[in-house]
């Protein structure tokens, strides 16, 4: 896929999320399936703010 970003002019790619990105939770990664304890705004919310955290501006604008 990102061959054919880069080889289109003007491609670019979005990131979707929700405002569950802004809530205080974070993935406790020796407990990813929620085994321990589950919650379903954690559930919900961990991930969202973990990949807002992945995304980032390659385009140097």
């Amino acid at each position: 896929m990102l061959g054919r970003l880069l080889a289109a002019p003007g491609s670019r790619t979005v990131a979707l999320s929700s405002l569950a990105d802004r809530l205080p939770y974070a993935l406790d990664f020796d407990d990813l399936h929620s085994r321990r304890s589950y919650h379903w705004m954690r559930a919900y919310a961990a991930p969202r703010s973990q990949s807002c955290c992945s995304v980032r501006n390659s385009s140097g604008a």
